[in-house]
């Protein structure tokens, strides 16, 4: 199982994530609420790398070309690296999936923009 490429991310995005809660209809004014786990379910993680090389851009698309949707792999410490939460949205050792292909897109002077969309599978 390779490690997602070395490189740095210009931004990520990610929420806090939300409990795994069903709300049950009353006859009253409230709903009962039912709490299914004692941790968040992890959002997606969204990754730009903004202005990478060809050489860069190539290594994320062979690592998708790798892994697809299938194939579970961890992400480097420098993914997360100026991220204020000390392990950023998930620990180090937490396992990710891609939930769709990356978009490439070409930029002036042979650069790319890359995003890549990928889910936490514990």
């Amino acid at each position: 199982m390779a490690d997602f490429p070395y490189l740095e991310p210009s931004t990520r995005s990610y929420d806090l994530g939300a409990y795994p809660i069903t709300a049950q209809p009353t006859w009253g004014a409230a709903d009962i609420r039912f709490k299914h786990g004692n941790s968040p379910v992890l959002p997606p993680l969204d990754l730009a790398f903004e202005l990478i090389t060809d050489f860069e851009a190539d290594l994320i698309e062979t690592h998708w070309l790798d892994h697809g949707i299938q194939t579970r792999f961890h992400l480097p410490q420098i993914t997360f690296l100026g991220n204020s939460n000390s392990g950023g949205p998930a620990p180090l050792s937490f396992l990710w999936l891609y939930i769709a292909a990356p978009v490439f897109t070409s930029r002036v002077g042979g650069l790319k923009d890359v995003t890549v969309q990928l889910e936490c599978v514990g």
